[in-house]
């Protein structure tokens, strides 16, 4: 069997971290892959006491650094979960959160980055000065935003937002190579602006891009296990946000797939209406996709 990238789930002590670790394991044990558990300890980010009150404790600042990292181990110690069927690490970083998940990302090759959001709190708590929201402009590999609650482990496609362009391609490549990994069928849908398009048709082209990311996924080794993807193509009218949320919860998706327009994610302008809007209201895993991703690729 070839060797699998694996998926990196962001954790941090919340409720909404627990979610998206639980996505990341069904992710993982779904593709066969083996999964890491990583927290990152920001050094700077350590609650300060009164001096008073340090003085009278004889606590000086390298001790409240010293206790802080002692509990980012523990946390990560206990938050490791029993996942049968999942080669399951642990790592704890040290630094900026977004450069240090990039930096692990990029070494291990990784196939996705799960984290959870708290998006359901208000768009512009994913937006600004989120994790989520700059790991999904620049990562290595897509992002698999998890919101607060979003249904998990779903019996039904991948679906991917295509509307023909790059960034909409790349989206549909990684939903293929996934959907392959995960033998579900991938569902690319375009939705059309009331009146302006008839919507992208499928042709041989686009065929031979979904077939080569579905194998690059599961391996070109003769022992990779057998292509059985099943691919339609669905038109629908109206707002992209509501059609494709709506679509997934009729059909059950598993998850979503999007392209991102890989800039800083100050605003919906920069990391993409559809994007962030679907993080929002969809109800499930939304694996953004930047153009910094690498593709899915087992190795021999």
């Amino acid at each position: 069997m070839p060797s699998a990238q694996p998926v990196i789930c962001a954790f941090e002590d919340t409720e909404t971290s627990r979610h998206a670790l639980r996505a990341a394991i069904w992710l993982a044990h779904g593709m066969g892959a083996p999964l890491v558990l990583a927290h990152v300890f920001d050094p700077l980010d350590i609650p300060t006491r009164p001096s008073r009150e340090m003085l009278r404790l004889s606590i000086t600042d390298e001790d409240l650094e010293g206790q802080a990292r002692d509990a980012a181990h523990r946390l990560l110690a206990t938050a490791a979960p029993a996942a049968p069927g999942v080669e399951l690490t642990t790592e704890l970083l040290e630094g900026q959160p977004v450069p240090e998940l990039q930096r692990l990302a990029s070494e291990r090759r990784a196939a996705l980055l799960v984290t959870g959001t708290a998006a359901r709190e208000g768009l512009d708590r994913f937006l600004i000065g989120s994790v989520a929201s700059d790991l999904a402009a620049h990562a290595p590999c897509p992002l698999v935003a998890v919101p607060r609650g979003a249904a998990l482990e779903e019996a039904g496609p991948v679906l991917a937002g295509y509307d023909g362009s790059e960034h909409s391609l790349r989206a549909a490549r990684h939903a293929a190579a996934l959907a392959a990994l995960l033998g579900r069928e991938l569902v690319l849908l375009h939705v059309v602006e009331r009146g302006r398009d008839e919507g992208v048709r499928p042709d041989a082209e686009l065929a031979k891009e979904l077939h080569a990311a579905a194998v690059r996924g599961l391996g070109e080794g003769p022992d990779r296990p057998p292509l059985d993807l099943k691919v339609s193509l669905a038109v629908e009218d109206g707002d992209p946000v509501q059609m494709l949320a709506g679509v997934a919860r009729e059909r059950a998706a598993a998850l979503i797939f999007t392209g991102t327009r890989g800039r800083n994610a100050l605003s919906t302008a920069l990391v993409g209406s559809v994007s962030a809007g679907l993080v929002r209201t969809a109800g499930r895993p939304v694996g953004l996709v930047p153009p910094s991703a690498a593709e899915l690729e087992r190795e021999p």
